[in-house]
């Protein structure tokens, strides 16, 4: 990871420090990039960029903290975090990310503001929250107390060109009951014997119980699960994620756990 002064980082090596922010995607800016406020930014004694690694929640953190907008002398202050896909799925694999913004003054009218978006290597795509303070219509105000999240989890993904994801034969059917208390069952369908790993995660994407890690044959199957965590105890009620992983491919389904 590459991380540059002026608001933005790289997910590779590079010996880029741009400062004159463009619209996403762009070729002005560095491959893998995630722009969290991109504008001419200047670090001054404590007023700088931080970066930390939560160890305990699987998150890496990295924070602009009051540094200084070239035009006006305003002061940005925003974090990215990057989520480990272990911890917290997506239904690709890819990581979370989000952008955390505490106290942003977007006044550099000579060098079209800011812009806060992500692309990906080749610049060939990549999402565009704002730029030159123009941004979709549906969007939230680019304001402070302002979160965003990148995902590819549900609900909503969709794949290349808008075709669902994960087309083709589900591996998941369903669980029943859904909603449920005291017990559900989740059925899913194998086309050939393979290693097969059934887990459940919070609405935050926290791992909370592994259901099945081994081998199993072709055909379909059911696993019961009570509610219960990894330590036996029972759970909250709420909304969970229950993933089915093999080595070809995943498949996500969401159940409500009343209590």
């Amino acid at each position: 990871m590459t991380v540059c002064s002026n608001g933005w980082l790289a997910m590779d090596h590079t010996y880029l420090v741009n400062y004159r922010n463009w619209h996403l995607p762009s070729s002005e800016g560095p491959a893998n990039m995630i722009a969290g406020f991109w504008d001419n930014l200047y670090q001054s004694g404590t007023d700088r960029e931080y970066s930390w690694y939560d160890e305990a929640n699987h998150r890496f953190v990295v924070a602009w903290d009051r540094v200084r907008n070239d035009y006006g002398g305003g002061i940005e202050s925003f974090e990215i975090i990057l989520y480990d896909p272990l911890y917290r799925p997506t239904v690709t694999g890819d990581g979370i990310i989000e952008v955390m913004y505490e106290q942003i003054q977007d006044t550099d009218a000579e060098q079209m503001y800011s812009t806060a978006g992500i692309q990906n290597g080749d610049h060939s795509t990549g999402i565009n929250f704002c730029y030159y303070r123009q941004r979709p219509a549906t969007a939230a105000a680019f304001a402070n107390g302002l979160a965003l999240r990148y995902t590819t989890g549900e609900p909503g993904y969709s794949g290349l060109n808008g075709s669902p994801a994960g087309t083709g034969t589900r591996l998941l059917l369903r669980n029943e009951p859904n909603p449920w208390s005291s017990g559900t069952t989740i059925r899913f369908q194998l086309a050939q014997p393979q290693p097969v790993q059934l887990r459940v995660f919070d609405l935050d994407g926290r791992l909370v119980r592994t259901l099945y890690q081994g081998a199993l044959p072709a055909g379909q199957h059911a696993l019961d699960w009570s509610g219960a965590g990894e330590g036996g105890g029972p759970l909250p009620a709420g909304v969970y994620y229950y993933r089915l992983e093999t080595p070809e491919r995943s498949d996500t389904q969401q159940m409500l756990l009343v209590r």
